[in-house]
């Protein structure tokens, strides 16, 4: 089966191919290597992307560097946030962020290395109770009490390594043995 797409080019739709690729991507001075599909129209030759459907390169490679230098990506920074039950606008507050600046890195964007430190912190929900006593207005009472009871709780059955990564239930605790 030939498969068809409107092309750009032509503006007319004609049968495709998908052409792999490679390129090399500089991101923050690091040459990153990148393999994607890309559309070729079989009329005029002409090679374009329909995103977000097909592979995106600047995205492949963002990726592969946030991979290399151990940050964190983009649905992790989401599922981090939903954590807690936080908006975007209420965790940039919390943290003292710009007000675009946690979108941008959902969406895709690298963030630089202090606001990946605070990222790694938010593991830990102590340090999400030490932001929230620096910075006691940037949320709503009742998300601040959900975060005190979620603290709570975790404390009791999470050890957290240095890292601020979850490890095992504490079977020390008397409170958790009980």
């Amino acid at each position: 089966m030939k498969l068809k797409d409107f092309c750009p080019y032509c503006m007319e739709i004609n049968e495709i191919e998908f052409v792999e690729k490679n390129e090399i991507i500089e991101v923050r001075g690091k040459q990153i290597p990148v393999k994607y599909k890309e559309r070729k129209c079989t009329k005029c030759g002409d090679f374009y992307s329909n995103v977000p459907e097909d592979d995106d390169p600047y995205d492949m490679a963002y990726r592969i560097y946030r991979e290399k230098h151990n940050m964190t990506q983009p649905e992790d920074i989401k599922r981090l946030r939903e954590k807690y039950g936080l908006t975007q606008d209420e965790l940039r507050k919390l943290l003292g962020w710009g007000a675009v600046t946690l979108s941008r890195y959902e969406n895709g964007a690298l963030q630089d290395g202090t606001h990946q430190n605070d990222l790694w912190a938010l593991k830990n929900p102590q340090h999400v109770l030490e932001l929230i006593s620096e910075r006691p207005d940037a949320l709503p009472k009742e998300k601040i009490e959900r975060i005190r009871t979620l603290y709570r709780f975790s404390y009791h059955f999470t050890n957290w390594d240095n890292k601020g990564d979850s490890k095992t239930y504490d079977s020390s605790c008397m409170e958790c043995a009980a």
